[in-house]
């Protein structure tokens, strides 16, 4: 038959690796492999030769740290990286990751102090119509740790008047009367005097501060009066 009227069948699997020389096959050294494809008739085949490489299983160096830890403090994460020395070939082992994720710790975080919110104010320490001092408390929800801000006082104090109570006006004794103010005959003279505590609360008001009256001056000399003055119109009484 001619060989143009034969068929082929499907290509066999490649064959193992083997040395080109006679030395043996290492990794990074090239061999040489093959495979048959037969007729449909028995006995003829033809055969293909391909280059190969050696045995070589992956390498990698070692992980080191590619990236810091993603906080400054706690329990954060980072990333570490490894490099490929060797590349698998020739059906080698495989190169594993190249970066992988690992938790890290740094100090401890600091925490603020926290605190609890004001209670209400408490009674006011003055008396009546005084100043006086009032006071509220707080306490400490949780105390500041690893540095954290320190507390804050836990007392507050405030000014505050006491209750009002009811105080009258009072008043100073009246002072000397002032010298009459006629040099002759009728004139006035007064008296004043001061507060001595306003009222408050209701308290009864205060009263008039100043007071005058009538008075009379005589000298010892002749009283000098004007010139009379024309007669009224005549009046008649009956009977």
């Amino acid at each position: 038959r001619r060989s143009s009227d034969l068929t082929y069948n499907a290509w066999s699997g490649w064959g193992s690796c083997s040395s080109i020389t006679r030395g043996p096959l290492t990794c990074g050294t090239k061999g040489r492999r093959y495979r048959f494809q037969k007729y449909n008739c028995a006995g003829a085949s033809k055969t293909e030769f391909g280059s190969c490489d050696g045995l070589c299983n992956c390498k990698v160096t070692n992980f080191y740290d590619s990236s810091k830890c993603s906080v400054t403090c706690g329990v954060g994460s980072k990333k570490q990286t490894r490099f490929v020395l060797v590349k698998a070939a020739g059906g080698g082992t495989p190169c594993p990751s190249l970066v992988r994720t690992l938790s890290c710790r740094e100090l401890p975080c600091p925490k603020d102090c926290i605190m609890n919110a004001w209670a209400v104010w408490g009674r006011c320490s003055a008396g009546c119509n005084r100043k006086g001092t009032e006071y509220r408390y707080r306490s400490v929800t949780q105390q500041p740790l690893n540095g954290g801000t320190a507390c804050p006082s836990k007392i507050d104090s405030r000014t505050c008047a006491g209750p009002c109570c009811k105080v009258n006006c009072a008043t100073s004794s009246w002072g000397a009367w002032t010298v009459c103010s006629s040099a002759c005959g009728y004139g006035k003279k007064t008296r004043s005097k001061t507060i001595t505590t306003q009222p408050s609360c209701g308290g009864t008001a205060c009263p008039s501060l100043v007071q005058t009256i009538t008075c009379v001056r005589w000298v010892n000399r002749s009283c000098e009066v004007n010139y009379w003055t024309k007669w009224s119109s005549c009046t008649f009484a009956s009977g």
